[in-house]
């Protein structure tokens, strides 16, 4: 085997610009490492970013849709209509507004807490769902029906809403 001419130009950088070990064996340099770390918390920057916006823009699309849900309750609903759109329309808060919490603390932790962050966080709302529903079932001021649509319409809609908007921006993976 030839010994390398030292007079050969270094390695080709990759596509990402930084070297790899496999082209001529030696480990990256400091400064590239660095670059590489500085590209990395720039897309975690903008990854982070991207889901902060489309978290307030599900939680806004819901909102809405509530407030919609609400005056057809007071426009076409009989007795306990427009109650049980508010009621429903809070407890649609308490199904979205956890998941969409816990996915934002729970990406800062390692896998095992982040599982606990959510399923601590799922739980304790179905315990609060479970319980207002069962309440509330109760009630005879209050149109279940109502409490339905609005629950359906404000649980559902910021998950829609949160899926097209991180797929159109497509957040690029980032692994530590």
């Amino acid at each position: 085997m030839p010994a390398p001419d030292p007079a050969a130009p270094p390695p080709a950088p990759d596509a990402r610009g930084d070297r790899t070990a496999g082209s001529s064996g030696a480990e990256p340099t400091a400064a590239e490492l660095t670059a590489i770390r500085d590209r990395s918390e720039r897309a975690a920057a903008r990854n982070d970013a991207t889901m902060t916006r489309a978290v307030l823009i599900a939680i806004g699309a819901g909102l809405a849709l509530d407030a919609l849900a609400v005056v057809a309750a007071l426009l076409l609903g009989g007795p306990g209509a427009v109650l049980g759109a508010l009621v429903g329309t809070g407890l649609a808060l308490v199904v979205t507004l956890p998941t969409l919490i816990s996915a934002r603390v729970g990406m800062r932790q390692g896998p095992a807490a982040m599982a606990g962050v959510v399923l601590g966080t799922w739980l304790a709302k179905m315990v609060v769902l479970i319980g207002v529903l069962l309440w509330v079932r109760t009630l005879g001021s209050i149109a279940l029906p109502w409490t339905g649509y609005a629950l359906l319409v404000g649980a559902v809609a910021p998950a829609v809403v949160e899926a097209v908007l991180l797929l159109r921006s497509r957040p690029r993976l980032e692994v530590r």
